[in-house]
Order: structure tokens, then C-alpha cells, then sequence
């Protein structure tokens, strides 16, 4: 972790890593903060992302080279996510918001590889977070889907919490 920001940036690319099909910045001097595959157009992408105004998060056009791992030696492009307030940010929206983004300005990429897609799965908890993104939900639909059952986690963990 090259500084204490890159928590906030793991949190909204993490699973993403789990793809294979898009770098999340592993194996260069960004992990975890930006997105990128040779075939993305830096420029449109941010432009997308940007006017989705997204709390606490602006987003940057960005070509870079991993020096190892997945895409070493490629030429990426994508985008840098610059964390502008942590305490608005919201990094699992942000995550939706860059996968939608993704499937909308490039379809015919497939992006959920028959080879990786159960790992992107296991780290989201279920395979309903892909089949919304492809069948073209909004994150945020994907998100309110999520309230009756996180109200639910949270009662039940109240009696475990040491410190508020």
C-alpha cells in the first residue's frame, strides 16, 4: 500500500481485480486506484464517470505500463480515481458506477470472463451484482436492493460492537 488512502481505493476496485479482464493498477505505481485495458478511451471514460458526479470522487483520464503481474508491459488507459473527500466517498457505489460505465461505453468487451467471473462473484457475496449490472440496473437500484438486509446486519451486530 503505497500510502493510507489506498484503503478507500481497494474498497472501490478490489472486486473489479477479481475480473482479470481490467487492471485495477496492480503491478504499477497505482494499485488499486485506477482502472485500465488497452482498449478503454481514457478521456470518454472519465468524461462518463465525471458526470455521474459521484461523492467525494473525481476521476482522471490515465495511460500507464504495469512493470508486473496481469498486463505487464501493456500499454493501459483508464482512469485514476482521485479521492477528493473520504468521508462522502462511497467506494461500493463507486464500484458499480465504474463497471456500468464500462458495460455501457464498451458492450461487445467482455468484461465477465467465463474463467474469473466465480471469483468476482465470491468477493461480491453473490452473483446477483453481475446479473444486475448486464441486464442494465443502475448501481444505485443495486444498492437499495441491499437495504433490508444490511438494516438487518446491523441490528443483529449491535451487541457486538465494543466501542461507538
Amino acid at each position: 500500500m503505497p500510502h493510507p488512502e489506498t484503503v478507500f481505493h481497494i474498497a472501490a476496485t478490489g472486486c473489479i481485480g477479481e475480473l482479470g479482464s481490467l487492471s485495477e493498477g496492480v503491478g504499477y505505481t497505482l494499485p488499486f486506484e485506477i482502472i485500465g485495458q488497452t482498449w478503454i478511451e481514457p478521456e470518454k471514460l472519465a468524461a462518463e464517470l465525471n458526470q455521474r458526479r459521484l461523492p467525494g470522487v473525481r476521476f482522471r483520464p490515465l495511460y500507464f505500463r504495469p512493470y508486473y503481474f496481469a498486463h505487464k508491459d501493456k500499454q493501459l488507459a483508464g482512469v485514476q480515481i482521485h479521492l477528493l473527500n473520504a468521508r462522502a466517498f462511497q467506494p461500493m457505489l463507486t464500484q458499480l458506477h465504474l463497471l456500468a460505465a464500462v458495460l455501457k461505453l464498451y458492450p461487445a468487451q467482455p468484461i465477465f470472463n467465463a474463467e474469473r467471473v466465480s471469483s468476482f462473484d465470491r468477493a461480491m457475496g453473490t452473483d446477483q451484482v453481475r446479473l444486475a449490472l448486464l441486464r442494465g440496473d443502475t448501481p444505485e437500484t443495486i444498492v437499495v436492493g441491499w437495504e433490508k438486509d444490511l438494516a438487518s446486519y446491523r441490528q443483529k451486530r449491535e451487541k457486538y460492537l465494543l466501542y461507538r
